[in-house]
């Protein structure tokens, strides 16, 4: 199959373009450094999947997909990010992306969504369903409210709340979520307050008193 990358980094858009010229399933792999160059591309040689970051200096890689969904019905798009909040994924998908894959994630999952897109499949890489089921896992019930303070706490930190009733180390938590210890003690202190606790313990109280675990 033809394949685009469409993304502004040079070195890591070389990269998978050399990793998909190395691979059976790739006969041809073109190369776009911007959203217009990736329509021009795409209207002339018509690949059947296009890999596309979120984010350019011009215009963003939805607006790119939005675009190819009447342009270019046949293609499927994957997105190859480094953003890897579920409020992007959204997007993502009400763009119309077939596949999502986060750029910490590597080439074998690289692989499986192209393949799996272009037999028609849909594809998530680990990174983003861990994050989705720790959200789902955690979720109040249809019809009932969320408890004072959680409805403050932003997107990662409702995940790294979640990690810590999971009893989870701060180095662990960092670990999963690619960043670093202190900026996952910086968001637990702000868990902290916006929840009106003071550690591990009252954590697990608050989480106890308001159903969130048994």
């Amino acid at each position: 199959m033809t394949i685009i990358v469409v993304d502004d980094h040079r070195m890591f858009r070389d990269s998978v373009v050399s990793f998909l010229e190395a691979e059976d399933f790739c006969e041809n792999a073109l190369a776009a450094a911007s959203v217009t160059e990736a329509r021009t591309m795409i209207s002339k040689h018509l690949p059947q999947i296009a890999l596309v970051d979120l984010s350019f200096p011009d215009e963003g890689g939805i607006e790119l997909v939005k675009w190819a969904h009447s342009s270019a019905p046949d293609m499927h798009s994957i997105f190859v990010t480094m953003h890897e909040e579920t409020n992007d994924l959204r997007s993502a998908v009400a763009a119309g992306g077939r596949g999502y894959v986060t750029k910490n994630a590597g080439y074998d999952e690289l692989r499986s969504a192209v393949l799996t897109v272009a037999s028609g499949g849909l594809y998530l890489d680990q990174v983003m369903l861990r994050r989705v089921f720790a959200q789902l896992s955690h979720q109040p019930p249809r019809g009932t409210t969320s408890p004072e303070g959680i409805a403050e706490l932003t997107e990662r930190e409702r995940e790294i709340f979640d990690l810590l009733l999971d009893d989870m180390s701060i180095s662990g938590i960092g670990s999963i979520l690619f960043i670093s210890a202190k900026t996952v003690e910086n968001h637990r202190s702000s868990i902290y307050r916006k929840l009106d606790v003071h550690d591990r313990l009252s954590l697990f109280n608050f989480a106890r008193r308001n159903g969130l675990i048994h």
